[in-house]
C-alpha cells in the first residue's frame, strides 16, 4: 500500500467546496494547499488540488475539489457529492444572501448522501463564513453563523483566505471528521461480516479489516503534530504538510 495513502482504506480523501459564486472558495482552497492569496477573481468550472497531510499522526492524501457557484453547474452536484468524502460550504460574511443559500447545498448533500429531509450528522460537512478580515462590511454576524451551523447540525468557523485566519483550523477539522468516518465504515463492514468468518480459519478480508482497525487504534493513540509544511496542487508542485487536527 502507498504509504502516503490513508492505512484505512488506500483512497484520497476528497474534500468538496461549495457555495455562491464570489464567496472566496478558490481563495481558500489555494490559501490552505499553497499558502498563497490572489485578489483576482476568476470564475470557477472546476479546480482540483491535492495535498499529503497527517491526522493524528497518520499520513493521509487530500483531494480538494473547488466548484462552481453559479447555479448553471447544479446539475453537477449530485456527481461532486456522492464522490465527496467531505464538505465546506462556504458564504461571504459580506453578502448575506450567499449565507441563506447554503441551506440549498446542504439539502442536496443529504439528499444524495442519505434520506432526503433527514439530517445526518455522520456526514463529515463544515459551514465557513469567509472574509472575516472585511469586518466592517459584514452583513452576517458570527452569531448568526453559529445558529444556521446548529440548524445544518455541522461545525462552523469563520475564516479570511486573505489574512490566513482560521483556515488551517477548517481543513484539519474537516480531515479528522473524513478519517473517522471511514473508520466507522471499516468497522460496521466488520461487524457486518463477522459471522462469515471462521475462528480456526481467518479468511484474507477478516485480517485486513482486523489490521485496519488495528492501525486506526495505534494511529489514535499518537501525539498530535503541529508542524505545518506545504502540500501539492494538480499541475503545481508546493511540497508537503503537516497539521494539527482539532475536534469541531
Amino acid at each position: 500500500m502507498n504509504e502516503n495513502h490513508d492505512i484505512l482504506d488506500g483512497k484520497p480523501f476528497k474534500v468538496i467546496v461549495f457555495g455562491e459564486a464570489g464567496v472566496g472558495k478558490s481563495a481558500l482552497s489555494i490559501r490552505y494547499v499553497c499558502q498563497e492569496f490572489s485578489d483576482a477573481y476568476d470564475p470557477t468550472i472546476e479546480d482540483n488540488y491535492e495535498i499529503d497531510i497527517e491526522v493524528d499522526g497518520c499520513p493521509i492524501k487530500v483531494e480538494v475539489v473547488d466548484t462552481a457557484g453559479n447555479d448553471v453547474f447544479r446539475r453537477m452536484r449530485d456527481q461532486y457529492i456522492k464522490s465527496g468524502d467531505g464538505f465546506l460550504l462556504v458564504y461571504s460574511i459580506t453578502d448575506r444572501s450567499s449565507s441563506t443559500a447554503i441551506t440549498s447545498f446542504h439539502e442536496q448533500i443529504v439528499a444524495a448522501k442519505g434520506k432526503k429531509d433527514k439530517i445526518i450528522p455522520q456526514i463529515p460537512i463544515i459551514l465557513v463564513g469567509n472574509k472575516s478580515d472585511l469586518d466592517d462590511e459584514r452583513e452576517v454576524s458570527y452569531q448568526d453563523g453559529k445558529k444556521i451551523a446548529a440548524t445544518l447540525c455541522c461545525s462552523f468557523f469563520e475564516t479570511s483566505a486573505k489574512n490566513d485566519i482560521g483556515v488551517d483550523e477548517v481543513f484539519a477539522n474537516l480531515a479528522k471528521k473524513m478519517r473517522e468516518s471511514r473508520a466507522n465504515s471499516v468497522r460496521k463492514a466488520f461487524i457486518r461480516d463477522r459471522h462469515r468468518f471462521s475462528l480456526r480459519n481467518l479468511s484474507l478480508k477478516e485480517k485486513k479489516c482486523k489490521e485496519k482497525l488495528q492501525a486506526f487504534r495505534a494511529g489514535e493513540t499518537k501525539s498530535k503534530l503541529s508542524k505545518r509544511s506545504n502540500g501539492r496542487f494538480r499541475g503545481l508542485i508546493c511540497g508537503a504538510r503537516s497539521l494539527d487536527t482539532i475536534d469541531g
